[in-house]
């Protein structure tokens, strides 16, 4: 986990621990967090400087601020420090000091800073426009928009994805273009897998493909976490409620492979490779099969990706058999 610590604290211009001592570390964070403790005193009238300091605790997934202080005393060596990667993780938004150059914020620090508002509101038990303009202030922005930009409504009758051909080095791909609401939504929820544990990644994703499911992102992560809890009929019904709504725009029997370096492919060879894999830990070989060469046809550029999940996720020794009928389109 600590790696992904390293993602977020380099995102979010955090100071690295290695420059200096792990106790002299924790202690200028700390120090951080008592100044946003302070601001949040003068900005929120009525609420005394203890119930300041623990607000700011319980938004980074600390009990109060003893616990805090007293969690952070326990951290004197670097093997401590990354053993307890998560913990931090938990408390980056926090640590963060965004300059004006920062704002708006990009997608990880954004993400960050949301979730910090949603604890805020419940900590807090204040609304949550509230607590996002208090989030917003503490980070020296004069409001949320400022702060973290307008975010793009997501279109409730048109297809999130458009399907194009494209001609690349002379040779025509399959490209999926996401509007311009999609592709922050899936800029969001990659930057999801960073910051948030993987069980609450899938009930993140989940949520969010309840009511847009082709939403790739949101649709790889949830088929990603459900395939490790075992849940290989939730596989099947959300991954298969994704393609369905990609296949209003994308031809159910196009081979011709998608075109390469994109993360939006990425994310719809994800989703089918973890679809295949349901298939094979259940014995539903004809259903494999076709998702095999589907990711076989489709999928050609982004190979090493695909099978390296594979790798992870299908058992041993398994096959699929009986073929299926794609055409260039």
């Amino acid at each position: 986990m600590y790696d992904r610590y390293c993602i977020l604290a380099t995102a979010m211009h955090l100071p690295s621990w290695e420059e200096s001592s792990v106790r002299q570390f924790l202690d200028q964070m700390k120090s951080r967090m008592e100044t946003k403790a302070l601001r949040l005193h003068a900005l929120l009238p009525g609420i005394s400087l203890e119930s300041s300091r623990d607000a700011i605790a319980r938004a980074s997934v600390m009990l109060d601020w003893k616990r805090l202080e007293e969690q952070f005393e326990l951290v004197e060596t670097p093997d401590d420090f990354r053993e307890q990667a998560w913990q931090f993780i938990d408390t980056a938004a926090a640590w963060f000091q965004p300059s004006d150059d920062d704002m708006p914020l990009a997608a990880l620090p954004r993400v960050v800073l949301r979730t910090f508002a949603d604890r805020l509101a419940s900590t807090l038990a204040i609304d949550a426009p509230h607590a996002y303009q208090l989030t917003a202030e503490l980070m020296g922005a004069r409001n949320w928009l400022e702060l973290a930009g307008r975010k793009p409504f997501v279109p409730i009758a048109e297809p999130l994805y458009s399907y194009s051909v494209r001609v690349i080095e002379g040779q025509e791909y399959a490209h999926l273009e996401p509007c311009l609401a999609a592709r922050r939504q899936d800029e969001e929820f990659e930057a999801l897998t960073v910051s948030r544990q993987w069980v609450f990644q899938g009930d993140a994703a989940q949520n969010e493909s309840a009511d847009r499911p082709s939403l790739l992102c949101a649709a790889a992560t949830v088929v990603r976490c459900r395939l490790l809890d075992g849940q290989h009929e939730l596989v099947d019904w959300k991954g298969r409620a994704a393609i369905a709504e990609l296949d209003r725009i994308y031809p159910v029997d196009c081979r011709r492979a998608l075109a390469p370096r994109s993360k939006t492919h990425l994310f719809y060879v994800q989703l089918r490779t973890a679809l295949y894999a349901a298939y094979l830990h259940t014995g539903n070989l004809d259903l494999a099969y076709a998702e095999r060469e589907i990711l076989v046809a489709r999928g050609r550029d982004y190979r090493a990706d695909y099978e390296r999940l594979l790798k992870e996720w299908v058992p041993r020794g398994s096959k699929a058999h009986e073929r299926t009928a794609l055409r260039i389109v």
